[in-house]
């Protein structure tokens, strides 16, 4: 076969490698920044681990069976703890998996959130969703949950903000058949953060990774018939693209095709001085109702190594991204929800390209021509599995 040439070092590109070199074949990656992972990325600042956007990673990925053991892994509890604000005042709602917590059941407030007819509304799509189901056809997310039968209540109170927070769109216009794979995969394994923070992923999956075959710090400047150019000099090869979708366009000289657009988030670091009580669980905090934060977890509750030893670190969302007057409203509103904490600001990271929109529904991969192939989020599931699986399945096919 003749030489593989994989454009991109994020986790589809990784995976791409991995395989490559699982399969004995001759290969090379061109990365243009300096170091692997693309936007899986963890920064040190002040002693906090802080990851570039508040990401997680699900156990129950397929493609990261072989690692869950080796990441070391902080874990929450699965489902969330949702801060509704009416005429009543303040009320605390948690949300909880009761196959996977049975006890949480009983905890008091759970119907604010859910009432009891979404509840089992909720149940049935749970008990089925490992079946197809032909209702979901056509239907973006959204579309299909009211379709379900689920009341504007829950909507907004449990699936805008949580299923909103994991895919960045409030909106829930992902294809609901990428909904129902997302729930599979959250009523099988836990959300988690490695314990040296999301960086560590891709990390862990390179390891292994022959040096003299990662060309990082070297952007490529087009593909060719038969090739790429990097540098003024052609180079044969099969290519597989493991880049953004604007970035693919163009490479191949598309000036048109530039991709569907991003997603935005940000996440604001702080660290308080007294941790609230309701933050003391390794649980994600929603707000169900109208408000500048989107969901808050207590990071280092759930892996404590994220933090210098007696601080805590905890991270505040927002999806979308603000002018630099964001973080004091998110600050003013923090302080108003837990005023006796003592907020201190660790860090800032707007995230203008966190993922891929979506424009149709997602492929494993893409074939574009003969010898030139495209993978990756942009292209199958907006995810860490469907980044990996991706870069995985187009080098299966290629060979």
């Amino acid at each position: 076969m003749p030489r593989l040439l994989i454009v991109g070092g994020g986790l589809t590109g990784i995976a791409a490698a991995v395989e490559t070199k699982r399969q004995s074949l001759d290969w090379t990656l061109f990365e243009a920044a300096d170091r692997l992972g693309g936007r899986v990325a963890t920064d040190i600042v002040d002693g906090f681990a802080i990851d570039r956007g508040f990401q997680v990673l699900l156990t129950s990925y397929p493609s990261l069976e072989e690692h869950v053991e080796a990441l070391d892994l902080g874990r929450f509890i699965p489902g969330a703890l949702v801060r509704i604000e009416g005429d009543k005042g303040v009320r605390w709602s948690r949300a909880i998996d009761p196959w996977r917590r049975p006890l949480d059941v009983f905890s008091i407030g759970w119907r604010h959130a859910v009432p009891p007819k979404d509840a089992l509304r909720v149940a049935r799509l749970r008990a089925g969703i490992h079946r197809d189901d032909p209702r979901a056809a056509g239907l973006d997310t959204r579309q299909y949950l009211q379709h379900l039968g689920m009341s504007e209540r829950v909507m907004e109170r449990f699936f805008v903000p949580f299923f909103g927070g994991v895919l960045l769109d409030r909106e829930l216009s992902a294809p609901a058949s990428f909904l129902r794979r997302l729930f599979s995969f959250f009523s099988r394994g836990d959300a988690a953060i490695p314990r040296g923070g999301m960086g560590s992923l891709p990390a862990r999956l390179a390891d292994g990774l022959p040096g003299h075959r990662l060309r990082l710090g070297t952007p490529v400047d087009s593909v060719e018939d038969g090739g790429l150019r990097v540098d003024g000099e052609h180079v044969k090869g099969r290519v597989l693209l493991c880049v953004e979708p604007d970035c693919a366009a163009r490479l191949m000289g598309d000036t048109v095709g530039q991709g569907p657009g991003w997603y935005q988030t940000t996440t604001v670091y702080y660290t308080p001085d007294v941790l609230p009580k309701e933050l003391s669980r390794p649980i994600l905090t929603l707000s169900g109702s109208a408000s500048v934060i989107h969901h808050i977890a207590p990071l280092s509750v759930v892996a404590p190594s994220l933090a210098p030893e007696g601080r805590h670190l905890v991270s505040v969302s927002h999806d979308g991204v603000a002018d630099a007057g964001l973080e004091p409203q998110i600050a003013a509103e923090l302080g108003r929800w837990f005023p006796d904490a003592g907020w201190r600001l660790v860090a800032v990271t707007p995230i203008a390209r966190a993922l891929p929109r979506w424009d149709g529904p997602p492929a494993p991969f893409l074939k574009l021509a003969n010898g030139l192939w495209r993978a990756g989020d942009g292209v199958a599931d907006r995810s860490i599995e469907g980044a990996l699986s991706s870069g995985r399945h187009a080098v299966e096919a290629m060979v």
